[in-house]
């Protein structure tokens, strides 16, 4: 019985995340259809969390007008860089001082972010819908063999 219960948590969490997911692939989708206007990269780097991390990130300001109005941004990708290799990439692609194409959401449709980079991730672009399917199914799984006493309790 307790694995039953378990079980509909984990499957619950899991549609969760994959509402959560699906929403954030249709975001990528339609940030590629945002208007763009020119910008120029102010900083860029690769940074390396601590000694013992692994962990690189991204850190990008540039700037650019919209709606008449001289902005700031920080924001590569709607998605979060993920590993030293594409850091670099990117810190390579955006050089203090380049002229760039921002890409920005229309104000009628958000939040009116901007983007460097936009769409899904280059590599495993659905690997949080994938990762979120996995976990429904062992959810589902866990909580059918609960309740037919097939696990224990």
């Amino acid at each position: 019985m307790k694995a039953g219960i378990a079980g509909i948590l984990l499957a619950g969490f899991g549609l969760w995340m994959l509402v959560f997911a699906a929403r954030s692939y249709r975001r990528f989708g339609e940030s590629q259809k945002w208007p763009t206007v020119p910008g120029t990269i102010e900083s860029s780097e690769v940074v390396r969390y601590s000694a013992t991390s692994s962990r690189h990130d991204f850190l990008v300001r540039y700037s650019y007008d919209a709606d008449g109005q001289r902005r700031t941004g920080s924001r590569v990708a709607l998605y979060t860089v993920s590993g030293r290799d594409e850091a670099e990439a990117l810190a390579a692609r955006f050089p203090v001082g380049s002229e760039v194409p921002v890409y920005v959401e229309p104000a009628e449709a958000g939040a009116g972010e901007a983007v460097l980079v936009p769409g899904p991730p280059a590599e495993k672009p659905l690997s949080g819908v994938i990762l979120a399917g996995l976990v429904v199914i062992v959810g589902a799984a866990v909580s059918v063999g609960g309740f037919l006493g097939r696990l224990g309790d």
